[in-house]
């Protein structure tokens, strides 16, 4: 297509104008996004989260009081267990030891019936008086060793403390007075409660104390005359 020029060589008003829609169809109008033909310059904006450098004082100490009883409740609680494993061990153990020593005051009595003797023979030491008894000595049924299982306890002090013997695999304790073996924490008081004379029955009662006196089982039983 070619346009005319004036004679002095320029383009006439008419030939401007066919020169811009002539342009027209070789320029691309600007991509847009359904808002007009202009392009949409979106502004954008960078945005910083704002965080702590540190914990603070506060924070540190709440932090370490919550691991602190997350520590210490379950020690706590297993300690509880033991003491409570430990009492109920001794618990046992002291009941033992006061059925002990009346089941041996029975099997003095008894042979001493069939014997036809006074039926509180050899348990002097116990009437009417705190005495220890020594229930590892063999139930001879002549007696004869009665004698050494029966003694009077200090009137100040009281009875000694028990020993413990443990045997030799370990699976048994014995309990017994001799200072070769260590101390069990135990004290049996025995006493043998009459009415005067040569009663028909008597009161045989026995307290065993540990713990240095701070905890306590007592037992009582009646033994009769039964035959003559």
């Amino acid at each position: 297509m070619l346009f005319k020029r004036n004679k002095k060589g320029k383009n006439t008003q008419d030939e401007n104008l066919r020169l811009k829609q002539f342009a027209k169809l070789f320029v691309r109008p600007k991509q847009s996004f359904g808002l007009g033909s202009e392009f949409i310059s979106l502004k954008t904006k960078n945005y910083q989260l704002i965080t702590s450098s540190g914990f603070t004082l506060i924070e540190t100490m709440v932090a370490i009081s919550i691991m602190l009883l997350a520590i210490t409740s379950p020690l706590i609680l297993a300690k509880q267990g033991m003491v409570s494993a430990r009492q109920a061990r001794n618990s046992i153990t002291a009941f033992y030891m006061a059925q002990d020593a009346i089941e041996y005051v029975r099997n003095v009595r008894d042979p001493n019936l069939l014997s036809g003797g006074a039926w509180l023979n050899y348990l002097g030491p116990c009437l009417d008086d705190i005495c220890q008894v020594d229930t590892l000595y063999n139930n001879a049924s002549d007696g004869t060793d009665f004698l050494l299982a029966f003694d009077s306890c200090d009137s100040i002090n009281g009875c000694p403390v028990i020993n413990k013997k443990t045997d030799i695999n370990g699976d048994f304790d014995y309990y017994l007075y001799n200072d070769s073996y260590p101390s069990s924490g135990f004290t049996r008081n025995v006493t043998i409660i009459t009415t005067g004379g040569e009663p028909e029955e008597v009161k045989v009662e026995v307290e065993i104390t540990w713990d240095n006196g701070r905890r306590s089982f007592s037992v009582s039983e009646i033994l009769k005359k039964l035959v003559e």
